[in-house]
């Protein structure tokens, strides 16, 4: 980054400051004086020089902070998208207050390349649930911190690139998640005489125009559109629409999707439910006492009325067929359908399904054939309807980026690598794996033969 000029040259005017009324003594020039004036020269040269290239760190550290000076380096700031319309039909979290975004600006070559990462955090799978919810950073935005650093910011979000070999130096972004549908729904309801605002894909699109016309993004030349857990099923359900809201700003931007243990099953069991109502609404899925997420995602897919915000082709594929509109909520009915290149990060065995999904009281012969479901559903529906999509599956027992309950990472860690890649001779991590893909799926390449 080039320093301000005004910092380090003389001003053109800046001789008329110096005394005009001053005879100066005659000097005879000897070869002395020439070497004596050399070095004055070199050390104010040195100085100059010495000074622009500190300026020039300080100007480049400063590339990789924040808006203000609220956050730190490394560090990303709050933007609220606040609205002082009164309408019911605006963005906004479950208690009505403003849906926000966290963003950490790009440097070097990622000035132009921007990760928005849609956070997970599950789902209520009623009124009462969900009002409890909107008590909490779950569903409301008014106890934010300002700032967020690297205990939030990590794996694909991490500014360090051997954590992060892709996307360490690009625009980063973390979009809260407060509306309790996967960045799906619209619609408002009454609980106890408390409304409860479901306003998921107006949150979404409003983020994704906030980020075109007020952060930048119009200028981006690549956007990676990542999730987790229900940020990771919102990527799913989401990703071609929002594409299409990038696209319309810029056609020449390439956008990609990563989705981390978004692969939901609509899996019914017959186990005991918990429920507790706890204050953060994390009760099981339950449906007559008894788990049964399968029902209960279809429930909330009714009440948040997430048909706004869930893939159009597979509303029209269950209209034309006569099934119902909301298979659409889970990614096995959507994922055929979508268009944007996207990654897949899932784990066989995905620890929260395994808990929520099939219940504690889970048996190894439950746990194998679900497992075997996942993958088996994964590469039908997703993998084997485009040669440009991609995963990386493994199978040990975790959600997202941690690996059992050790709190180990999946993402760039040792001790989780593919099988070996006869053709290139290694083993690739998650994070090497998305790279290779995501570097595959810019050349626009023939379909591709895959061994698993």
């Amino acid at each position: 980054v080039a320093p301000d000029s005004k910092s380090y040259l003389m001003r053109s005017d800046e001789e008329s400051l110096l005394p005009q009324n001053i005879n100066q003594p005659s000097s005879k020039v000897t070869p002395y004086t020439n070497f004596r004036t050399l070095i004055c020269c070199f050390l104010v040269s040195f100085i100059i020089v010495g000074y622009w290239l500190v300026e020039r760190s300080r100007n480049s550290i400063q590339n990789v902070q924040p808006f203000n000076s609220h956050c730190g380096i490394n560090e990303a700031e709050l933007v609220l998208l606040k609205n002082s319309n009164t309408s019911l039909d605006i963005p906004r979290c479950l208690d009505g207050s403003s849906p926000a975004y966290y963003i950490r600006r790009g440097f070097e070559d990622g000035e132009k390349k921007w990760v928005i990462h849609f956070e997970g955090g599950g789902w209520c799978y009623d009124l009462e649930a969900c009002y409890l919810r909107s008590q909490t950073i779950l569903g409301s935005s008014k106890k934010y911190s300002k700032c967020v650093g690297s205990n939030t910011l990590k794996f694909y979000m991490s500014h360090l690139k051997k954590e992060n070999p892709l996307m360490h130096n690009w625009n980063t972004v973390l979009v809260k998640y407060c509306d309790a549908s996967s960045y799906a729904g619209n619609a408002v309801n009454i609980f106890e005489g408390n409304t409860l605002y479901f306003k998921g894909q107006l949150n979404r699109d409003a983020t994704i125009h906030h980020l075109l016309h007020s952060s930048g993004m119009n200028s981006a030349s690549q956007v990676v559109l990542s999730g987790c857990s229900a940020g990771g099923l919102g990527v799913y359900l989401g990703i071609d629409q929002m594409a299409s809201i990038v696209k319309a700003a810029n056609p020449n931007t390439i956008v990609r999707g990563l989705s981390d243990s978004g692969f939901f099953l609509p899996h019914s069991s017959n186990q005991l439910a918990r429920v507790t109502h706890l204050p953060f609404g994390r009760d099981e899925a339950s449906v007559n006492g008894k788990i049964n997420y399968a029902q209960a995602m279809r429930t909330v897919f009714q009440f948040a009325n997430m048909t706004a915000g869930t893939h159009p082709e597979c509303l029209k594929h269950a209209k034309n067929t006569k099934r119902a509109a909301d298979d659409c909520v889970f990614a096995e009915h959507v994922a055929r359908f979508i268009q944007t290149p996207t990654f897949a990060l899932q784990p066989q065995y995905d620890q929260w399904q395994i808990i929520h999904v099939i219940g504690k009281n889970y048996s190894n012969e439950e746990v194998n054939e679900f497992g075997a479901k996942i993958v088996s559903k994964l590469k039908s529906q997703l993998l084997e309807s485009s040669s440009l999509h991609g995963a990386f599956v493994d199978s040990c027992g975790h959600h997202c980026t941690s690996c059992s309950d050790k709190g180990e990472n999946v993402w760039h860690g040792d001790h989780i690598q593919s099988t070996l890649d006869y053709h290139q001779n290694k083993k690739y991590t998650a994070a090497e794996a998305f790279s290779s893909w995501y570097a595959y799926s810019m050349k626009k390449p023939e379909p591709l033969t895959r061994n698993w």
